[in-house]
C-alpha cells in the first residue's frame, strides 16, 4: 500500500455544493472536490485549517481534493476511504 500522498494546508472558504470546497491556497481561492457528502457544518467552517491533496487526473473538474480538516489539534478525516485503509494497513 502506498501512502506517498503530499499534503497541502489550505483554509476553507465556502462550500458551494455537497462535493465541492473553495479553499485557499497559496493565496489562491481554488475548488477542491470533496469525498464526503456528508453534513459537516460544524466542521467545515470559514477559516478552518484543511489538508488537501493535489490531483493529476486529466478527467477531473478540480485539481484539488479536499483530505482532512483540524478541529483544534484534532484531525479529522474527510476522505472516507483513507481511514479503511490505515486499518487495513495496520491490521496486515
Amino acid at each position: 500500500m502506498n501512502f506517498d500522498w503530499k499534503l497541502f494546508e489550505a483554509e476553507f472558504i465556502d462550500r458551494p455544493n455537497r462535493f465541492l470546497t473553495l479553499v485557499r491556497f497559496n493565496g489562491v481561492i481554488v475548488e477542491s472536490h470533496l469525498p464526503d457528502p456528508g453534513r459537516l457544518k460544524e466542521l467545515l467552517v470559514p477559516g478552518a485549517n484543511l489538508l488537501i491533496k493535489k490531483e493529476n487526473s486529466m478527467n477531473r473538474k478540480t485539481k484539488f481534493s479536499t483530505q482532512a480538516v483540524f478541529s483544534g489539534e484534532q484531525l479529522i478525516s474527510l476522505n472516507t476511504w483513507l481511514p479503511n485503509r490505515f486499518v487495513e494497513f495496520l491490521l496486515k
